[in-house]
């Protein structure tokens, strides 16, 4: 009797697809493009199901109506009618990636009608499927080596009752990372821009930024369009060097130490707990690589503690009284200078962790490098020295800074384009 009247089911869903069908290949032969259009199926139909299925069918479709006998059909625009089992309805949730830096691709059982028993993938060498200890199911791996950035693959899924569905499509990205993701910056266009929340900030007030770097030298480095602080060097220094008895010890100092302790600034401006940013620095100083994390980020162009170029316009007796002196000049810089023009983030005001010695007729200048456009000396004293008489000038002033963050290999894309209305914002990678 079961069988019977699962039979007698069976046949009555069968004549109502075949029914619907033949609505459908009606309704399309009425359309002057050989496509469905709502009316003529709200007129074909009328008699077969229920008038407040038909008032479902409204402008484009594909349009989703319920049978009489219960079932679900699915109907393109183009003709193609499907009927929706519970198999259909257990994967509602979409199984292509939508983001290329999100993985894994979950397998949801939608409104939980049939609880999914197994999956299997047809190429599993693109990607796995199975069971995570959450009981969601899960496509892992999809890494795709060469230039593709995805590849399709099909699916097989059944459910604990027993029904299977084959060749579902599967699209696969590669996994990716944001460093994957975001392209090299070598112009104003190719810079994308990235918002990253620094100490103190959220998500929603977070600091614009650029990216400045993306590349296997450098990794993937980003700078704040803006200044962030303000920072006073010199005899007045405000960011901790040693030494500060008198104002001249304290102008040696700011300009001894002025790599370190803006670099060391920086720092202050990863956001405490986050997972994103390997390493911070200040822009104008050696611009190191990921692999090195920023290790030598302190590190000036000389190994001598002295500038040969310029040491060796001082007299003998220029030397003697100023040897014990750091005579550290180094041209770190340049490549940020270059790289800011090249993506049209260069402007004025802000402090470059680049030490410079100037020795003219009449002054030897100790001075620590600024942004300035149009200026080709653009440095700003720590204190000078006057040659014919000797005497030591503490000087200083205060200047924007700007801070680089080192993004790390595993960061990924959480949303966004790169574009400054919308731009990407980062999340922490496994």
């Amino acid at each position: 009797m079961e069988k019977a009247t699962q039979a007698r089911e069976e046949n009555k869903l069968g004549e109502e697809l075949e029914q619907i069908k033949l609505c459908v290949v009606n309704a399309m032969a009425q359309g002057l493009d050989g496509k469905i259009s709502a009316n003529n199926l709200q007129t074909q139909l009328n008699g077969i199901i229920a008038q407040t299925e038909i008032e479902k069918i409204t402008e484009a479709g594909p349009w989703i109506i319920q049978g009489n006998c219960g079932r679900e059909y699915k109907i393109t625009n183009s003709g193609l009618v499907n009927a929706i089992d519970t198999m259909d309805k257990a994967i509602i949730s979409s199984i292509t990636v939508e983001e290329r830096s999100k993985v894994p691709i979950v397998i949801s059982n939608g409104d939980n009608i049939e609880e999914i028993k197994s999956c299997t993938i047809a190429d599993t060498s693109i990607a796995t499927v199975a069971k995570d200890t959450d009981g969601t199911w899960k496509i892992t791996g999809g890494i795709i080596n060469g230039e593709e950035l995805q590849a399709t693959t099909t699916m097989s899924i059944e459910g604990k009752s027993g029904k299977k569905i084959d060749n579902i499509s599967v699209t696969l990205l590669k996994v990716t990372t944001a460093k994957d993701v975001i392209p090299v910056p070598t112009n104003s266009t190719t810079s994308a821009y990235v918002k990253y929340a620094i100490n103190g900030q959220t998500e929603d007030n977070a600091e614009m930024c650029r990216v400045l770097y993306n590349d296997n030298e450098h990794g993937l480095q980003i700078i704040t369009t803006n200044s962030v602080d303000v920072v006073t060097l010199g005899k007045n220094d405000n960011i901790g060097t040693e030494g500060t008895n008198g104002s001249l010890a304290k102008a040696q100092n700011s300009y001894n130490y002025a790599i370190e302790n803006l670099n060391n600034k920086a720092l202050n401006y990863i956001k405490t707990g986050d997972n994103i940013v390997a390493d911070a620095r200040c822009v104008g100083s050696l611009p190191t690589t990921s692999s090195e994390i920023f290790n030598n980020k302190n590190s000036a162009i000389d190994n001598n503690g002295h500038d040969v170029e310029k040491y060796s316009e001082f007299s003998d007796e220029d030397k003697q009284q100023y040897n014990s002196i750091c005579w550290n000049t180094d041209v770190n810089y340049i490549e940020d200078e270059s790289q800011l023009k090249n993506i049209g983030e260069y402007t004025s005001g802000y402090w470059l962790a680049s030490r410079v010695i100037n020795v003219d007729s009449s002054y030897i200048r100790f001075a620590v490098r600024y942004a300035n456009i149009g200026e080709s000396a653009h440095y700003f004293s720590m204190w000078r020295i006057k040659k014919s008489t000797s005497i030591a000038d503490p000087q200083g002033t205060e200047m924007g800074f700007r801070p680089i963050f080192l993004i790390k290999d595993t960061a990924k894309i959480k949303s966004g384009t790169g574009t400054e209305s919308d731009p990407y914002i980062l999340e922490a990678g496994e």
